[in-house]
């Protein structure tokens, strides 16, 4: 089957090991990478580098960096709704995994271990806004995917923390991934 969108619609790999950068950037691939951020700055610099060898002047490709993200108005009201939908997402997500006897690789098993490797981020705003800069300075990605509808949370809550999301972080994150992608 081929695209019938032309030019066929942005692609994108998921990027586990740095040799799989090398691909990506050859064939104009964007990249998604879901982990701690030691683990995915080794991938962003391997890409750039392949980006840079393959794509000579292009723009560089998109380096993105998927997180679950829950806003409320207080830390510890974002801590306690997320700690309870991060829970239920994750045995829905991991029920496969558990019935053929094996564990997930891609997600921490619990809320506390999401929040410490990085893979979770939730607070006020002004506790995203600074984990989503410090994440996105220090892992070298130039773009973040959000998984803002997780497990339980009752729409107006992740309307509200949308909303968030969009007032009080967004503004300051354009401006750091603007400057990540000039350098």
């Amino acid at each position: 089957l081929s695209p019938v969108q032309r030019p066929h619609p942005p692609l994108w790999y998921g990027l586990v090991r740095p040799e799989g950068a090398v691909w990506a950037a050859e064939n104009n691939v964007n990249v998604l990478v879901n982990g701690p951020v030691p683990r995915v700055k080794p991938l962003t610099e391997r890409y750039k580098q392949e980006w840079a060898k393959a794509n000579a002047g292009a723009p560089m490709g998109k380096m993105g960096l998927s997180r679950h993200v829950y806003l409320a108005d207080s830390d510890r009201d974002a801590q306690d709704i997320a700690r309870q939908a991060y829970t239920n997402w994750f045995k829905s997500n991991d029920e496969l995994w558990r019935a053929f006897g094996a564990e997930s690789l891609h997600f921490p098993n619990s809320y506390e271990a999401a929040v410490e490797r990085g893979q979770l981020i939730c607070g006020s705003p002004d506790t995203v806004r600074a984990r989503m800069e410090k994440d996105v300075t220090e892992s070298g990605v130039n773009y973040v995917v959000c998984r803002l509808a997780f497990g339980d949370l009752p729409l107006e809550r992740v309307l509200h923390s949308v909303k968030l999301l969009r007032d009080e972080v967004m503004p300051a994150f354009r401006d750091i991934t603007a400057q990540a992608a000039a350098e």
